[in-house]
C-alpha cells in the first residue's frame, strides 16, 4: 500500500484521528502525515479540526473509499 492508502485506511472509519495516531498506526513520519493531511484538506476530501488538530474524511470520500475497497 502507498502512504496515502495507509492513512485513508485509518480515516475510512469516519472518525477523527490525530496526527500522532496516524503516525503510530502507519509508521509514517510527521512530515508525510502532514503532507497527506494538507493534500486531503486542500481538495476538500478531509477536514482538520483546529481545536483538536484531528483529521476526518468527508462523507463522500468515506463512501468512495469503502466502495473502492469492496471492489478489490
Amino acid at each position: 500500500m502507498s502512504a496515502i492508502d495507509d492513512v485513508l485506511e485509518i480515516l475510512g472509519d469516519g472518525e477523527e484521528h490525530s496526527y500522532s495516531e496516524l503516525q503510530s498506526k502507519t509508521g509514517l513520519s510527521e512530515k508525510k502525515v502532514d503532507m497527506i493531511a494538507r493534500f486531503l484538506t486542500a481538495y476538500g476530501m478531509a477536514t482538520l479540526c483546529t481545536q483538536t488538530n484531528k483529521l476526518k474524511l468527508t462523507p463522500p470520500i468515506i463512501k468512495f473509499w469503502n466502495d473502492i475497497k469492496a471492489v478489490e
